[in-house]
């Protein structure tokens, strides 16, 4: 499922605006946390592999836990 829906045309857009928005906000002087969320739309339910990708790039940059 999760190669599927990497896949997908748009996803891998979606996840790099989405972690280069969490890391410019995270940059910023005061910010401790960033709330993501991460929603399905038309008709696709990728979010659950979406933000498991999400979470893993950022675990990776070493800003989640």
């Amino acid at each position: 499922m999760r190669t599927y829906v990497l896949a997908t045309p748009g996803a891998d857009r979606l996840i790099e605006r989405s972690l280069n928005r969490a890391t410019a906000l995270l940059a910023l002087p005061g910010h401790l946390r960033v709330d993501i969320h991460v929603l399905c739309g038309g008709g696709r339910h990728r979010s659950v592999v979406v933000a498991e990708e999400l979470a893993t790039l950022l675990r990776a940059l070493r800003l989640l836990r």
